[in-house]
């Protein structure tokens, strides 16, 4: 990738206790530097029209970390970027909904962000946990379901189009005391979306069950059928509840 903006972030022992460095990429999309001193360097790539990868290591100690970076020009550092293509508009939904704890079903629209009445919903959820005197933790349970649709994880970074097949009608969050050191007081999960009426979607589904026992949610559905499920705010669909 030639001709991309980098920033190098130093700690150091200047006032501020970081310098700053810009370069940029050659025509064979390598860049380096030379003559600085310092503990961190932290390295961003950027280029318009192309998405930052934040699952590149960024950061690279060269002093008080157990195994410290050795710079190897033989083997370069790999930084990864991706075009950003063409979005549609879509359905946004960026909300928070306390949910009861004893397994009540809470439906809500995913094209309006509105609770509704049991069985008139897309996205169905159900939580249940129970105390135990004798210790600080608890068991727990959430189950999520798309009503007449189907929803599959996803862990890419990109989760851009949606796949035709592979799609189960719920999943579930099991959390009992038993996992010891594997219990979590939370759950956060990624999910590609096929709801009733044919549309796609994808959402980001954190379930907090303890204190006001809620769940966030992050929603974005294509309205069109569409599987391209590419984000631009200035396209977003409005929506009321």
């Amino acid at each position: 990738m030639p001709n991309a903006s980098v920033q190098f972030s130093c700690n150091d022992v200047s006032i501020s206790g970081t310098s700053t460095y810009r370069g940029t990429s050659d025509s064979n999309g390598l860049f380096s530097i030379i003559r600085i001193r310092g503990k961190l360097l932290v390295v961003t790539v950027a280029k318009e029209g192309w998405y930052t990868s934040r699952a590149d290591n960024t950061a690279f100690y060269y002093a008080g970390q157990d195994v410290n970076f050795t710079p190897n020009s033989s083997k370069p550092e790999l930084f990864h970027l991706r075009r950003i293509g063409p979005a549609e508009p879509l359905i946004h939904i960026a909300k928070q909904y306390v949910v009861d704890t004893n397994g009540v079903p809470l439906e809500l629209s995913l094209t309006s962000g509105a609770v509704q009445a049991p069985g008139q919903g897309d996205l169905r959820v159900e939580l249940s946990t129970k105390h135990y005197p004798e210790t600080w933790q608890f068991e727990w349970r959430c189950r999520m379901t798309i009503v007449r649709g189907g929803l599959q994880r996803y862990t890419e970074e990109f989760p851009f189009q949606a796949p035709l097949e592979g799609y189960a009608s719920l999943d579930e969050v099991s959390m009992p005391v038993s996992l010891g050191q594997n219990w979590s007081n939370s759950a956060k999960r990624s999910y590609f979306l096929h709801l009733a009426n044919g549309n796609y979607g994808r959402m980001i589904f954190e379930i907090i069950p303890s204190g006001d026992h809620f769940f966030v949610l992050d929603a974005y559905v294509n309205p069109s059928g569409s599987r391209n499920l590419e984000f631009d705010p200035q396209k977003v669909v409005q929506t009321s509840d």
